[in-house]
């Protein structure tokens, strides 16, 4: 999966909104140095970035079928608020599949997605927006 060394920030319950009856849970987020060979080619991060993995189980609590967009979703830095998107999109399954940024979710169904964000070395994600909301990341 990965080609450097990582680091596994240990999260906390992390129950968000993506927008009303649809429900965010952060299941892991882990952030890697180096090259990334997930899917079918190798990405690099800027310099002086790192990619950044979220792990997220969404929850579609309505009875209609729901689209979430992906692409509204972004890692915050903390200190100057400034907006960094969603690099790659990812099936959370044993062999990588990318995934599309329009998630149709059937009335009460659950899935996982696995977010790529290229973030600044050194700082733990402590902001996350999504849809236009903003969340502090709980860490234990």
């Amino acid at each position: 999966m990965l080609t450097a060394c990582s680091v596994h920030y240990e999260v906390a319950e992390n129950k968000l909104t993506y927008q009303k009856d649809i429900q965010v849970d952060i299941l892991k987020v882990q952030s890697s140095d180096g090259q990334s060979a997930w899917g079918n080619r190798m990405l690099v991060p800027p310099k002086g970035h790192t990619f950044v993995n979220m792990w997220l189980l969404l929850t579609n609590n309505t009875n209609s079928e729901e689209v979430v967009d992906l692409t509204k979703i972004y890692l915050l830095n903390a200190d100057t608020k400034m907006k960094y998107p969603v690099a790659k999109i990812y099936q959370a399954t044993l062999v990588v599949i990318g995934a599309g940024a329009n998630l149709k979710l059937s009335p009460g169904e659950q899935t996982k997605r696995v977010l790529m964000f290229s973030y600044p070395k050194k700082q733990r994600p402590e902001l996350l927006e999504m849809n236009g909301t903003m969340y502090k990341i709980a860490y234990k």
